[in-house]
């Protein structure tokens, strides 16, 4: 069984109010909001760096990512 912990962030009451509002017309928790973001901004920066990695890599050495 894994035990949750908190996270707490300080706002303005215009972002919490956009926030509350967003997560209620969604139908999901605030909670669950920030976390499925945070989760995604994540996965979309590790993408980026593997992408760099990978397109660094190809100017590095172009011939070993032919079309063949």
């Amino acid at each position: 069984m894994t035990q949750n912990e908190t996270l707490t962030i300080s706002l303005t009451k215009a972002d919490k109010e956009i926030i509350d509002n967003y997560a209620q017309s969604n139908g999901i928790s605030v909670a669950e909001l920030i976390k499925e973001a945070a989760l995604a901004r994540i996965e979309d920066d590790i993408d980026l760096e593997s992408y760099r990695e990978v397109i660094k890599e190809y100017y590095e050495s172009p011939e070993a990512y032919g079309l063949n």
